[in-house]
């Protein structure tokens, strides 16, 4: 009896053990199939549940969205009746192999205008009929950015493959994805050797590839690095070891949400050589400019000496010459008269040339530090100075309708030069029966330059003559008619190109002559 007790016991004790162990495999499957129901719901996914003949059994909230019918009207139609003749039937195939194969299928159609990619499941389960789980997502977004990568890639090669420079395309390890036929030429690589190879069998390693690669790391992750968006010149290394000049240009590009470096590569060996070239020629004509100087100085030298020299002699000449005249004087016929008026006429002339040759000069062994410079104050001792003389000789007169004139920067010495020899040019070629008049006006000029003109109402100057008469010694008339040397022009050309400015001429013969020149402003 107490065996028997002890056995029913035992049995209760397993009974409520198994029925424990149900209760909470309930609980689980409970559990589980509230969070599959919940992801079910609430998946964006499209999820359904097909039957051998392609019936619709339980489509998401997701599916029924997409498809736009309740699930009332969807639950039990096939796919024909729902989807366009070519995608159901590409549908229901799917089905059928996952159910007769076993294995899931993967599809992507596209319905008015829109992709979609569905994977078909087969769920078997015993003592029930076979279905299939569909798990689909729309991947109209993702079509669309893999088109227009596919587009800019296109076009990307259009564009490389005409291009004259090196194009060369890197991907985010670095590695060498696509070059053009210029690079091919530059470097001496076929596209298929390159392919897949680092820098380092582009680039003279020794001195760029090491700095090259520490900043790569950081352009991988955020497409920014110190060579990025800048020019650089590197030593190139072409395929059979050489190296030669290039010029690259990198800038970054994403493709499929990775960074790549594009390289533009000029050959710039021709260019260097030219800057080369160029260089020498820079210092051999530093070289000669500098012997030229020394030259010009030499000669300017010499003139001066020279100049300077022949004075003393001269001098003598003209003065023992008209003491021995007027010793003679009465005792000389007619000719021996005339000549020894020659005698010392030339003598004369010969000294205001020396003289003037010594004005020239003076012009560069004489200058004086430029410094702000009062054209009415020039004008003003010219007037009750140097040319007073002659104004009152030819009665002529200076107007300056732009009174008060302008400052200019210069040599005072030769500013008062310049125009003394403009000035006396208009008194002196007066017309006859005309008292000359000699008008001043001025305005700034580009580059605060100042532009002035000096015009009188003198015999003109004819057009051919323009660039003759700031020649030396050029003279348009004979020494009877009007005195001179022909340097006092050459003299005003040459201090104004010691300034920095021009100076030019208009005339009309019979009517007067303006000359212009321009001068730093003061």
């Amino acid at each position: 009896m107490k065996e028997r007790t002890a056995d029913l016991t035992a049995a209760n004790e397993g009974l409520k053990r198994e029925m424990e162990v149900r209760r909470q495999a309930e609980e689980r499957l409970e559990e589980s199939e509230v969070r599959y129901r919940v992801l079910f719901e609430s998946s964006p996914l499209y999820l359904n549940q097909f039957d051998r003949e392609g019936r619709f059994l339980a489509p998401n909230p997701a599916m029924l969205k997409s498809i736009g019918i309740p699930e009332e009207e969807l639950v039990g139609k096939k796919m024909s009746e729902i989807f366009p003749g070519e995608v159901a039937q590409l549908r229901e195939e799917c089905v059928r192999k996952a159910l007769n194969e076993g294995q899931p299928q993967v599809l992507e159609d596209e319905r008015a205008g829109r992709y979609f990619h569905t994977i078909f499941v087969p769920v078997k389960v015993p003592g029930k009929k076979d279905t299939v789980q569909a798990i689909g997502r729309d991947i109209t977004e993702q079509k669309k950015a893999e088109r227009a990568q596919r587009e800019a890639e296109e076009k990307f090669v259009a564009i490389a493959s005409s291009a004259n420079d090196a194009v060369i395309l890197m991907d985010n390890e670095g590695k060498i994805a696509y070059w053009n036929e210029s690079a091919e030429k530059i470097f001496g690589y076929a596209v298929q050797e390159i392919t897949g190879r680092g820098l380092h069998d582009i680039l003279a390693p020794q001195r760029y590839y090491d700095s090259f690669e520490k900043g790569f790391s950081k352009f991988k992750l955020t497409g920014q690095g110190a060579a990025i968006n800048k020019t650089l010149e590197l030593a190139g290394l072409r395929k059979d070891g050489t190296e030669f000049p290039l010029e690259l240009s990198l800038s970054a590009v994403q493709i499929r949400g990775e960074w790549n470096a594009v390289g533009i590569v000029k050959d710039i060996t021709e260019r260097k050589r030219a800057e080369e070239e160029r260089e020498a020629l820079f210092q051999d004509l530093e070289e000669i400019n500098r012997k030229l100087d020394e030259s010009n100085r030499e000669l300017q030298d010499f003139a001066y000496i020279a100049s300077h020299d022949l004075q003393e002699p001269l001098r003598k000449i003209t003065a023992f010459g008209s003491l021995l005249q007027d010793s003679l004087k009465g005792k000389l016929d007619e000719d021996e008269e005339e000549n020894f008026t020659y005698m010392t006429g030339g003598a004369q002339r010969m000294q205001v040339m020396i003289n003037d040759l010594l004005s020239y000069s003076r012009l560069t062994t004489k200058a004086k530090p430029f410094q702000r410079v009062d054209l009415n104050e020039v004008v003003r001792d010219l007037k009750g100075l140097e040319l007073a003389t002659l104004l009152e000789e030819t009665s002529g007169t200076i107007h300056l309708p732009d009174e008060p004139l302008p400052s200019v920067y210069g040599d005072p010495s030769q500013m008062h030069q310049l125009l003394q020899n403009l000035i006396g040019n208009g008194l002196k070629f007066h017309r006859e029966g005309v008292a000359p008049e000699i008008t001043i006006r001025t305005h700034r000029a580009e580059s605060d330059m100042v532009y002035v003109e000096v015009e009188d109402n003198g015999i003109g100057i004819p057009r051919e003559y323009y660039e003759q008469i700031f020649t030396m010694f050029k003279r348009l008339h004979s020494r009877e008619r009007y005195e001179g040397t022909g340097i006092g022009l050459a003299v005003c050309k040459k201090i104004v190109s010691r300034h920095g400015g021009d100076i030019g001429i208009k005339s009309i013969p019979g009517e007067g002559t303006t000359f212009w020149f321009t001068l730093p402003g003061g």
